[in-house]
């Protein structure tokens, strides 16, 4: 099995027996680890992109009636 690369790119496309000579490189080489978008220079990998920033998730139910019962705790005791 060969891993397979865009030409144009660099980036790893799929890991395949058969491959496009006009617009894929295919190497035996060992798999890009720990990359998020493998990228090969040429000579090894790189990362090719970056991870998407993660939104900060919503507070649950459970969080948001905590928050409103500390505020209305707040409010009364002032």
């Amino acid at each position: 099995m060969k891993r397979i690369i865009d030409k144009k790119t660099k980036l790893f496309l799929r890991d395949d027996f058969t491959y496009d000579k006009e617009s894929e490189i295919a190497i035996e080489v060992e798999p890009a680890q720990g990359f998020y978008i493998p990228k090969w220079d040429g000579e090894k990998w790189v990362e090719g992109g970056q991870k998407p920033e993660q939104k900060p998730q919503s507070p649950t139910a459970e969080e948001r009636l905590e928050m409103l019962e500390m505020a209305v705790l707040s409010l009364l005791m002032e």
